[in-house]
């Protein structure tokens, strides 16, 4: 894999230096690796953390769920080929889906979806996300997902995802892997047991926090 690429991908999905290494390798769990001499080393691992709070318009706390997610199935195959510069990164998105006629947004007929704010948004979707790297305090080092949708239909949150855009390698990141250019793949997800209930009106907030280690 050539480094100019792998470092092209992580600056499109705000990760830099260690961070671009851990992100590219890490995806690719193996487990336990051996290395030269018999030295045996644990693989290098990614782990999404995931803090639900439901808030009545006025702000009371409704709900607060934490809990871990895992690797997308499709995952693997994008990081691949971002690494290898075939495919553009572009925004990250954040699904949170209920059941078949019962999601969260339209009226049930489709799950909220939290997105960077150069996509735009409307209905369902909500332009409030934030994808940030901090340099210091708790998160420091870690890929940090943020943002908040209304909920629109009494219903449950049963599956929730983390998605990232990505385009053909001709279009530029950032500025142009947005709109109709781009397609969404599954990066982790979770299924939650018992469902996060949610009432129309209620802010349902998110954040997620990736590490690699």
């Amino acid at each position: 894999m050539r480094r100019k690429s792998l470092f092209a991908v992580a600056a499109g999905l705000g990760v830099t230096g260690l961070a671009a290494l851990g992100l590219f390798s890490g995806l690719f769990q193996a487990g336990t690796a051996t290395v030269t001499g018999g030295e045996t080393r644990e693989g290098i691992a990614v782990h999404g953390r995931w803090t639900i709070e439901v808030r009545d318009p006025d702000g009371t706390l409704v709900e607060r769920r934490e809990f871990d997610n895992a690797l997308a199935t499709q995952a693997p195959a994008l990081l691949a080929e971002l690494a290898a510069g075939s495919r553009t990164s572009g925004i990250w998105r954040i699904d949170l889906a209920g059941g078949s006629g019962n999601n969260p947004c339209a009226g049930g007929a489709s799950p909220c979806f939290i997105v960077e704010t150069a996509a735009g948004g409307s209905g369902s979707t909500f332009p409030t996300l934030t994808v940030s790297v901090p340099s210091s305090g708790p998160n420091s080092a870690k890929l940090v997902l943020s943002g908040t949708a209304t909920a629109q239909h009494d219903s449950q949150i049963l599956l929730v995802r983390t998605s990232l855009g990505h385009c053909d390698p001709t279009v530029a990141p950032s500025t142009d892997c947005v709109g109709s250019n781009m397609s969404f793949s599954p990066m982790t997800a979770a299924v939650l047991s018992p469902a996060v209930s949610v009432v129309s009106g209620q802010q349902i907030q998110v954040t997620v926090v990736i590490t690699f280690s």
